[in-house]
């Protein structure tokens, strides 16, 4: 019979492998497209599509250069796209690079549009569609870059400031479940979806933060999950296997199991940002939300 270290040790070793990535992509890219046909023209949709992809690649592409792999990008209707990748054990930093990559080039992108319209067209009046991309690229990445899960700015400060204070991490999601909720209050119904998901998901969420946080001070892991020794991969067994009811049928109790190993690994090994790398990273967040806002005042100026 398979140990509880073993056990850890092969979830570690065979990561879930996503099939079926460029089918997901197309349906869900079909689903997104007709939930948001009645939000206007043609046009304004294939042009959405298409700035919700250069956001998405932005991830993408950082995870690449990160050594992600099992990159996939899928469509959520009403609401946007993810993109999604593993790395066991990426630390803090790198998945903060990984969530501005997505809105920042979007915003650079936006300020040389509005610079070419201000220059050779004295506007951006004269052609609807270049407009139509600034306003998109301005609003989509700039709405990304709130302090708010799950959105980009979101995840920076969760993995800079609270992914490793349990307490502060369950708050700072109560707080985004209200906040979520109150800009679906804002003629944005589908949102009082994604505030309901996420307080279905605050307990598991909760139980996990506090798991690592306990699993932190008592067995350190390393980054590598081969590094492991049978004593901390018995301790992430132990941890992981608390988290699930033993009244779980055995079979399903099993992949609950390896999913809370996962969670709690990359929680755990996580190596914290640096404090200046900390300080670097929200003076970053804060030049490129001041640079949406400015660009918002200024695409306000030359339409």
């Amino acid at each position: 019979m398979l140990s509880g270290a073993g056990f850890a040790q092969l979830v570690l070793a065979n990561p879930p492998k996503a099939g079926g990535g460029a089918l997901i992509l197309v349906v869900s890219l079909v689903l997104f497209a007709m939930s948001m046909r009645g939000s206007g023209s043609w046009q304004h949709l294939v042009i959405l599509v298409l700035v919700v992809i250069v956001h998405e690649l932005g991830h993408l592409a950082a995870m690449r250069l990160a050594g992600f792999a099992d990159l996939r990008m899928f469509f959520v209707p009403f609401f946007g796209a993810a993109a999604i990748g593993r790395k066991p054990g990426a630390g803090a930093t790198e998945h903060a690079l990984v969530s501005f990559a997505g809105p920042v080039p979007g915003l650079v992108l936006a300020a040389g549009l509005l610079a070419f319209a201000d220059v050779h067209w004295r506007g951006l009046g004269r052609n609807s569609v270049v407009t139509d991309v600034t306003f998109l690229l301005v609003v989509l990445n700039g709405f990304n870059l709130l302090p708010i899960l799950p959105f980009d700015g979101g995840r920076v400060f969760q993995v800079l400031l609270f992914g490793r204070l349990p307490w502060l991490d369950v708050v700072f999601r109560v707080v985004a479940i209200a906040a979520v909720g109150y800009l679906a209050s804002l003629d944005t119904p589908v949102l009082f979806v994604v505030a309901g998901l996420m307080a279905l998901g605050l307990r598991e969420g909760a139980r996990i933060a506090f798991a690592v946080a306990r699993l932190r001070r008592t067995t350190p892991l390393p980054a590598d999950p081969a590094r492991l020794t049978a004593a901390q991969l018995q301790a992430l067994y132990d941890t992981a296997a608390a988290l699930v009811p033993h009244q779980v049928q055995e079979t399903l109790r099993l992949r609950r199991i390896a999913g809370a190993i996962r969670a709690v690994f990359d929680g755990t090994a996580r190596k914290a940002a640096s404090p200046l790398a900390s300080i670097l990273l929200l003076l970053l967040w804060a030049g490129a939300l001041a640079g949406a806002c400015f660009e918002v005042v200024w695409l306000g100026l030359v339409t």
